[in-house]
């Protein structure tokens, strides 16, 4: 990801139910560069996804728990919406 912020500001989105891990996660992501906004549950990914396009998603795969597939609904969604958007693999 650092050659990515390199090229200029990258719009990150960060997809976690679990509030410590997505502070670490904006703090991290911060310092080197990008511009991160979270989101803790699958309807709020969905408006901040509505209202701008990001350049890389990162989702909790089970964000409401064991069986949740909304973690891949979030990326999905996201890929429709922005289809240059990125995921992580």
């Amino acid at each position: 990801f650092a050659a990515l912020a390199e090229s200029g500001r990258v719009r990150l989105l960060f997809v976690d139910d679990e509030a410590l891990i997505s502070f670490a996660m904006r703090r991290f992501f911060q310092a080197h560069g990008f511009d991160v906004d979270c989101a803790s549950e699958l309807a709020a990914a969905q408006r901040l996804i509505a209202e701008r396009c990001y350049d890389v998603v990162i989702a909790d795969l089970r964000l409401s728990g064991l069986g949740s597939t909304e973690g891949l609904d979030v990326i999905a969604w996201a890929r429709e919406r922005c289809p240059a958007a990125r995921s992580p693999r």
